[in-house]
């Protein structure tokens, strides 16, 4: 923003950007930066277009901000190398293979960017041109060395992965050149088929092990198996889909079948004149969920006001008595049905209740059972209609 720093914390900056230490010794205005820590707040005075402005700026971490790693802890050197080209990342610990002089020793750009540039990107490196291994495919670019790479093809890199994507990239497009473009406005331009056939040779002549690091090596493992298990995932829920897809045909079709067998059963119990015939009819059914729904059915018509009942259903107690009294059916079952429904204030019974109650009787035992039974509580549900009939008449 072209500003220009005239206070921080108070204190004066002077045009050289030295500041007043003690009488006759100046220091450099970073001092004042570099003697808090992370997360304090710095004020500035500066001047902006002509006008004085003030600006609290919260200290970030400055390993995240600084463009070159000052410390590479427990970590290798990383480095890839193509047609002879060694590139590698640049940082404090490259920079000290100079001596403790470093600062004075190392190449002035080097040194530059180390101290002034900052980060751009998260994801952002300088990715400097070590040394080239003497081959035919990079004849008189053996002098060059230490310079960063600023792109490749044309396309800036950021770091050393995407420099090494690029250039795969250009090899696998069939591209016949790769033009790494470097610092000063040096140019290296690479023939591909020539690097391909040169590569393996230079490494064995100068007993390197692979092109790239450990750690580089290791990271394309890592994604390939990420690759390879994303495919995998993304083909099985395809799989999946397509067995949903078939499965929900299938249940389609299944429930219009039984919804089928279903009307017919119920417009044939209707028509019924005893339990016999209402067994015969269960007898028919092709699953034992078929029943259960005949006799949800019945119920349900009796609790919501059906076809003969009440505009509020039936009454429990009203139910047990019909069935009971008039009908001469007080078995077990029907009491048990009836159970469920205690915890309703108006004593109308639940289905989802009954439902329970009728599967967990009959879960284990064999469809007859089920048939004769199913038979039985339709039976006494068509006589309780026929009394509600009745008594409304």
């Amino acid at each position: 923003v072209d500003d220009c720093i005239r206070k921080i914390d108070g204190v004066e900056v002077a045009g050289d950007g030295t500041i007043f230490f003690r009488k006759g010794e100046r220091l450099s205005h970073v001092h004042l930066i570099s003697s808090k820590y992370k997360g304090d707040s710095v004020k500035f005075e500066i001047m902006r277009q002509g006008k004085t402005l003030e600006v609290d700026v919260e200290l970030a971490d400055p390993d995240k901000l600084a463009l070159v790693p000052v410390n590479l802890y427990d970590t290798l050197p990383s480095y890839y190398i193509y047609a002879g080209l060694v590139f590698t990342v640049l940082s404090r610990p490259y920079l000290r293979a100079w001596g403790s002089s470093w600062s004075k020793k190392a190449p002035s750009l080097l040194v530059e960017i180390a101290f002034f540039r900052m980060r751009e990107r998260e994801d952002e490196q300088i990715v400097v041109l070590n040394q080239v291994l003497a081959a035919p495919v990079n004849t008189s670019y053996e002098r060059v060395s230490y310079l960063p790479v600023v792109s490749v093809n044309g396309n800036r890199v950021h770091n050393l992965k995407h420099l090494i994507r690029l250039v795969e990239q250009a090899e696998s497009k069939g591209e016949q050149f790769i033009k790494f473009k470097l610092m000063r406005e040096k140019i290296l331009v690479v023939e591909c088929e020539l690097a391909r056939e040169d590569s393996p040779q230079i490494l064995r002549r100068n007993q390197v092990a692979h092109p790239k690091s450990v750690d580089l090596r290791e990271e394309e493992s890592n994604d390939k198996k990420s690759e390879t298990t994303g495919n995998k995932s993304k083909k099985n829920a395809k799989k999946n889909e397509s067995k949903d897809d078939g499965s929900s045909s299938m249940q389609q079709q299944h429930h219009t079948t039984d919804s089928d067998a279903h009307k017919a059963m119920q417009t044939a119990i209707k028509a019924s004149k005893s339990v016999q015939e209402i067994e015969n009819i269960l007898q028919k059914a092709k699953s034992p969920e078929i029943i259960v729904n005949l006799v949800f059915d019945a119920i349900a018509e009796l609790k919501q006001g059906g076809e003969a009942g009440s505009k509020k259903g039936i009454n429990r107690d009203k139910f047990i008595k019909l069935i009971s009294e008039e009908w001469g059916y007080g078995g077990s079952m029907v009491e048990e049905v009836f159970k469920f429904a205690d915890d309703n204030d108006d004593g109308i019974l639940e289905l989802a209740e009954f439902s329970k109650f009728f599967l967990a009787q009959f879960k284990d035992a064999k469809t007859k059972h089920i048939v004769h039974a199913g038979a039985e509580l339709l039976a006494c549900y068509k006589g309780v209609r026929a009394s509600l009939e009745k008594h409304n008449a």
